[in-house]
């Protein structure tokens, strides 16, 4: 579905189409962050990153009608506050150009560009996978440097270009992602999961001969997507968790949801329930691993992916630990309906006829899931919106900006097995039976999971679980993936991949509650 224009009038923000047409509840993608594997051993799709001292990619061309300087420092406006930025090197030799390019969102490597062209004041190329989408850069030069676009995915960024530095993006590496040595071993692993699928996952062990407590990282897969170059938001928080955890002293199992890496069939097409039953199948591999403790092997979830840890945890006995990381405490409808009302108010400077709008986005959308809920398909769906919009302006309501057509994203994925277990489940009724050890860490700048609507009845349902074991940890100025950002930008500091503060915690909190590593 293509992005529908903001109310201010800003058009292509991903923000804006994940908060009308894309569940955020499922994507951390709408956060502009995070989260899934991002160097070559934590599962990536296969990419080639320009080795040390190799030659990039040469495009043929004719001979050079203009000067252009060997370096350049770039950036792509990717929403309003926040600029992506890069460098990149270009190479004429005879009739050809080649180039690489570097950027901090993309982790340490120089990637090679492809379709690299320089002439008459124009540069133009592009960068991506060898498999998969490209992303293609556009620029003229104006005023002595250069200006023009960016698209990805079919969405068209502004872009610039300069011989001085635009942002700062000459760093070679967003701060908190791994960095070599790495004092572990990592391994790709597929095992059988919930009704039987094949799941996989990346287990990393830390490089020495004890046994050690581990942790089952679970995400879903917007989370989990892969790492490439091209990609504005490219996911770094559960490599960099990985990364952490494992040089801390524990296993960990990075667990594709359905339909990444080798787990197979498509999650949303698997129940609640049923990546519940992969979390425990991978907490039961770990058991089996002789690096590993048997008794020390818990769960950790992000976002929505706390809601599978925690039901699993409620139906699985002998996890070791639970720690939910930006997880809800209230039904999935709700929680749903709430933050997109927010997530669209947070932008600020909202005008009168805008809050209108997103007071329509946010009826319609409930209209949806409870038209989902109550057995309708998606054309009977699509049909009674169609209506309801019609009733709605008849009345002299307004409704959601665009068409019924733009709905049609978030009317297929209600219908989804997935989706329409969300909705309905109560985290706060697994919560109370919970009898081990539960970390539960949020941060205090988060419209996606507001703090005000899920803290108090977290901690009834702790309460009523006799578990004295419960820890709740509310982290100051950092967003629903833990990176510092102040109101109204709670996309936050896109620079690093998360506060130091929080890993720092979760690690004293984990040695503390699994014994110390055994010979």
């Amino acid at each position: 579905m293509e992005p529908r224009s903001r109310p201010d009038g800003d058009t292509g923000a991903t923000r804006w189409q994940a908060a009308n047409g894309l569940p955020l509840w499922r994507g951390w993608a709408i956060l502009a962050s995070v989260m899934a594997l991002g160097h070559a051993s934590c599962g990536q799709v296969p990419t080639r990153p320009l080795p040390e001292g190799a030659t990039a990619p040469q495009s043929a061309l004719g001979p050079p009608e203009w000067a252009c300087p060997p370096t350049l420092q770039g950036a792509v406006d990717d929403f309003p506050g926040c600029r992506r930025g890069f460098i990149i090197r270009i190479v004429a030799k005879g009739r050809s150009y080649g180039g690489t390019i570097k950027a901090p969102m993309w982790g340490p490597e120089e990637w090679p560009v492809v379709d690299l062209s320089v002439a008459a004041g124009q540069i133009s190329f592009k960068v991506g996978p060898e498999t998969g989408p490209l992303g293609a850069f556009r620029f003229a030069a104006a005023g002595g440097d250069y200006v023009g676009s960016y698209t990805w995915e079919g969405t068209r960024y502004t872009a610039c270009l300069g011989t001085k530095p635009l942002v700062e993006c000459s760093s070679p590496v967003t701060a908190g992602f791994p960095s070599p040595p790495f004092p572990y071993t990592t391994k790709r692993v597929s095992f059988r999961g919930g009704s039987r699928q094949t799941v996989s996952g990346v287990v990393t062990v830390p490089r020495d001969h004890r046994k050690h407590g581990a942790v089952v990282l679970l995400a879903t897969a917007s989370l989990a997507r892969p790492r490439v170059p091209g990609d504005l938001d490219p996911p770094l928080a559960i490599c960099a968790w990985a990364d952490r955890l494992s040089r801390a002293g524990f296993v960990v199992l990075s667990l594709d949801s359905r339909g990444v890496g080798g787990s197979g069939g498509k999650e949303e097409d698997a129940s609640l329930d049923e990546l519940s039953e992969d979390a425990l199948s991978a907490a039961a591999y770990l058991r089996g691993m002789p690096e590993v403790a048997r008794s020390e092997v818990g769960l950790m979830g992000f976002s929505a992916g706390s809601d599978i840890a925690t039901r699993a945890a409620a139906k699985g006995p002998g996890l070791a630990f639970l720690v939910r990381m930006s997880g809800s405490a209230v039904i999935g409808k709700d929680v749903l309906i709430e933050q997109t009302g927010r997530v669209l108010k947070g932008w600020g400077r909202v005008s009168p006829e805008a809050l209108l709008w997103i007071d329509a986005i946010v009826a319609e959308k409930a209209a949806i899931y409870d038209l989902a809920l109550g057995g309708f398909t998606e054309p009977e769906i699509e049909g009674r919106i169609s209506a309801w919009r019609v009733d709605r302006r008849a009345k002299g309501l307004v409704c959601a900006p665009g068409g019924v057509g733009d709905a049609r994203s978030e009317i297929h994925q209600a219908t989804r097995r997935f989706m329409l277990s969300e909705l309905v489940y109560d985290p706060a009724t697994d919560l109370s039976r919970l009898r081990c050890p539960v970390l539960d860490a949020r941060g205090d700048v988060d419209p996606f999971v507001p703090p005000d609507q899920s803290l108090p009845p977290l901690r009834r349902a702790l309460a009523q679980s006799a578990n004295n074991d419960v820890t709740i940890r509310v982290f100051h100025g950092v967003n629903h993936v833990f990176r510092h950002a102040t109101p109204p930008n709670f996309f936050g500091d896109r620079d690093e991949v998360f506060s130091e503060e929080v890993p720092e915690y979760v690690v004293r909190w984990l040695r503390a509650h699994v014994a110390k590593e055994k010979l």
